[in-house]
């Protein structure tokens, strides 16, 4: 009776081995998934003083240029020293987007279209220097700060770092007073592969078209921002 016993013990020692090991073989457990950290909206974040400093403009849109580049109407009389037209030139401080006009670079064109979208639908846009004194480039641009309201009702918002922000260009020269937050914004852009740090441009034409002269008079329109070999 007494080996039966022990018979029964060491089966049931073998049996819950056996399910021990079963157990220790089956599918291991998933790990969870890193989660992304959320994304900081420095444009919502920036604030416009108006009260520092700064020289400031309201101004209305003439001519959109690419990226970081529009034309400005100012109001009649104002300061025609330096605009006796009463155009500005008014070249993005602290933004460099790729090329859309004359060569074609890749994002460009996605650079320029983001640009001219929030400019076009502005209720009011307002241009800030970076001192206290108008500045500009050697092509006898201004070098501002582009601030625009989406709506009648809503906070300005800083075009040039939400430029940055979407990774639709780089910093350009020492960035001035909103310096800091713009190499923060092209750090998380970077980051988090946005716009130009995604990889390559896919609306970018790999290939030239082939197209005579003949072609290209008659059908310009397709062939703007594309490009073309001549056969």
């Amino acid at each position: 009776m007494k080996t039966k016993s022990v018979r029964l013990l060491s089966l049931l020692l073998l049996i819950a081995m056996l399910v021990a090991s079963l157990l220790a073989c089956g599918e291991p457990a998933e790990e969870p998934a890193p989660e992304t950290p959320e994304l900081v909206d420095y444009v919502s974040e920036l604030k416009l003083d108006m009260n520092s400093s700064t020289l400031k403009q309201t101004v209305t849109v003439k001519q959109h240029i690419d990226g970081d580049t529009t034309h400005f109407y100012l109001p009649h009389g104002t300061n025609t020293e330096l605009w006796p037209d009463n155009v500005l030139k008014a070249r993005y401080n602290g933004v460099n987007t790729p090329e859309s006009t004359g060569s074609i670079e890749e994002w460009g064109k996605a650079a320029s279209d983001f640009t001219e979208s929030k400019i076009a639908t502005a209720k009011e846009i307002l241009i800030e220097s970076d001192d206290d004194q108008w500045n500009f480039d050697g092509n006898g641009r201004t070098i501002v700060w582009v601030w625009y309201k989406p709506t009648a009702d809503s906070d300005w918002r800083n075009l040039n770092l939400e430029i940055l922000q979407n990774g639709l260009g780089m910093g350009y020269g020492e960035q001035g007073i909103y310096g800091t937050t713009c190499v923060a914004a092209i750090a998380q852009a970077t980051t988090a592969k946005l716009g130009k740090f995604s990889g390559p441009d896919p609306n970018y034409p790999r290939e030239a078209l082939p197209v005579d002269l003949k072609e290209l008079r008659t059908n310009v329109t397709s062939y703007l921002n594309k490009k073309v070999s001549f056969v």
